[in-house]
């Protein structure tokens, strides 16, 4: 089972990286991914994910969703793509991939579940703390935060509230 989803979350991932679509975003939010991996990363946007990320391995995108990034202040994008770069300097992607491919192995192994969950976690705090200490501006990185959580929240009760009329 763990082997089919691996798969079919490779095939998604694939899909989602050759669908997005280049984003045209200022020159201090490019500085932030000209020292990652030879400046190679792209940012791109896509109306197929809720919250920012970083996908693929040897030509990584930062994708940003369609209903995000016309929200965003100049600022919350600079500190959103230095955090996905924080992952790409960490090679929080390979690790991820080896992370998932001992699920695989060993699929039956509570205490290695229990530790990918927690990787996971302590991976994202990692490239939190990595934003705070480029930028050193620690209430503007929560306060973007903020505002990320508030809007995702926002789409969701839109989305409750288009649902709620449409269907009684």
């Amino acid at each position: 089972i763990r082997i089919f989803a691996l798969a079919m979350h490779s095939v998604r991932l694939r899909r989602l990286w050759k669908a997005a679509q280049p984003a045209r975003v200022s020159a201090n939010v490019l500085a932030a991914l000209q020292t990652v991996r030879g400046g190679s990363v792209r940012i791109c946007t896509t109306a197929q994910l809720d919250r920012p990320s970083v996908i693929g391995f040897l030509a990584p995108r930062v994708l940003i969703p369609e209903w995000l990034i016309g929200r965003l202040t100049a600022g919350e994008l600079e500190q959103i793509v230095q955090h996905e770069a924080e992952h790409l300097r960490r090679f929080d992607d390979w690790t991820n991939l080896l992370q998932k491919i001992s699920l695989v192995l060993f699929p039956l192994n509570p205490a290695l579940a229990w530790m990918e969950h927690r990787l996971c976690r302590e991976r994202e705090m990692a490239c939190d703390e990595g934003v705070v200490r480029i930028t050193n501006a620690p209430r503007a990185y929560a306060a973007g935060l903020a505002s990320l959580a508030e809007q995702g929240l926002e789409r969701k009760a839109e989305a409750l509230s288009l649902g709620a009329c449409r269907n009684r």
